[in-house]
């Protein structure tokens, strides 16, 4: 499941439906923004191991998945 899809069956199960704007906020912050993050870099590595793995000899743009987010998304971790 997705951070996203995670993100929506939360909001669909809460047993109230009183959220106030900044506590859903923060929830998105403290949990689903994280997950987001660790996925986006995961999926960077995985398809960059691919890459090296055909091209031994050439250097990369980026360091890994944790530089890779830094310099796309400008929000380091």
């Amino acid at each position: 499941m997705t951070p996203m899809q995670e993100l929506l069956e939360y909001i669909k199960n809460a047993h109230t439906f009183t959220f106030l704007p900044e506590q859903l906020a923060k929830t998105i912050e403290d949990k689903y923004l994280p997950m987001e993050k660790s996925k986006i870099r995961q999926a960077f590595d995985d398809g960059e191991i691919n890459v090296w793995n055909g091209k031994r000899d050439e250097s990369f743009e980026f360091e890994g998945g944790i530089d890779y987010f830094e310099k796309t998304y400008k929000n380091p971790l």
